[in-house]
């Protein structure tokens, strides 16, 4: 599990990976985003419903289950989020969190979800990555060794049943009937960036060369950013191997205009999820605080990232924890592969 937390924790410093791969961002900001467009298609479960059903897993009883789940608008109305919860002895307890987004170069709509794997009573998987598509009126998901299919009844009730294989290659399925309980919320316009804060993003645009330690391990990797098309916020792709093990991390950085933070939310292919709340102490220093977590194990750090130079920044962390056990530190060199990208192309 250690490993885990390992391998994810160089973007600590960095903007979040880009759910939206493959999208440009030389378009007008008064255009429809492509990603927008193509996810009005799942206007209909926008808002809250109430999913009661059955799981049945190999060699189990089968358990009946009562969810409650949530589709929203999200990052600028051009991703999806959705949340599953379930009351246990009455509190909410997270069950799923997903975000549904465009892929341009594939042309496809695609699912990030993250059960919570802690729980005795919920599904095998951490982390999935599923495909939508339109069936008539319907809509499947897929993956390997995943299909399941929403069957929409009427605006207010749905049906969904999935079959998947569990990691020792069993046979397992859920089903529930979805009643909405509430509509979807009004769309919310989204805040520009203070010019300060694009100032301090600006930097970061383009491709970049990664090298560093992690832990006493050798880092190696690539990482690519770009405004999301409304340029409220950064979508990154970074692509690394650490101690020989390859990862993809793939997330967002958005500012919090109450706190006057940087707000960072990371995914990870290997199941780590990471926040990183950070303040601009100076120009081109960013102090943050560092919170990641895989399969229940908790990892912090403060940390520091330095843009002193045109083509190079640095991150750097103090008191990194695992599970409460300091670990060693991460240290780590960013270097410009490519021209950094003029002030007319960023407008």
């Amino acid at each position: 599990m250690k490993r885990s937390i390992l391998v994810g924790t160089l973007a600590v410093g960095v903007c979040l990976a880009g759910l939206c791969l493959g999208q440009e961002t030389t378009g007008s900001a008064n255009e429809s985003p492509s990603s927008q467009e193509q996810l009005k298609a799942l206007a209909y479960f926008l808002g809250g419903w109430e999913l009661t059903g059955e799981i049945t897993l190999a060699g189990q009883p089968t358990k009946t289950l009562v969810y409650e789940r949530q589709f929203k608008w999200d990052l600028g109305n051009n991703f999806i989020q959705t949340t599953t919860t379930e009351m246990k002895d009455g509190k909410s307890e997270l069950r799923h969190r997903s975000m549904i987004g465009w892929e341009a170069k594939p042309q496809r709509i695609t699912e990030w979800g993250f059960w919570n794997v802690n729980l005795p009573t919920e599904l095998p998987a951490g982390m999935e990555t599923v495909t939508w598509s339109k069936e008539g009126e319907n809509w499947r998901i897929e993956r390997e060794g995943v299909s399941g299919l929403f069957t929409i009844i009427d605006q207010n009730t749905h049906k969904y049943e999935c079959t998947f294989r569990g990691d020792d290659g069993s046979e397992n399925s859920w089903h529930y009937t979805a009643t909405r309980k509430t509509a979807p919320a009004a769309k919310v316009k989204q805040t520009a960036l203070p010019d300060d804060i694009v100032k301090e993003l600006r930097f970061f645009l383009g491709e970049w060369t990664v090298e560093g330690n992690i832990l006493g391990k050798a880092l190696k990797g690539q990482w690519s950013v770009k405004w999301a098309p409304e340029k409220h916020c950064q979508l990154i792709r970074y692509m690394a191997a650490l101690d020989g093990e390859e990862f993809v991390g793939n997330g967002v950085m958005g500012w919090d205009t109450a706190k006057k933070e940087l707000l960072i939310q990371m995914f990870y292919s290997n199941g780590l999820m990471e926040n990183v709340h950070y303040t601009i102490d100076s120009p081109g220093v960013f102090k943050g605080a560092y919170v990641g977590s895989a399969g229940g194990v908790a990892s912090t750090a403060t940390c520091e990232m330095r843009t002193k130079r045109p083509n190079e920044w640095t991150f750097q962390t103090t008191g990194f924890t695992v599970d409460d056990k300091q670990e060693g530190e991460l240290s780590i060199r960013f270097v410009r592969t490519e021209p950094k990208p003029t002030q007319k192309s960023i407008k």
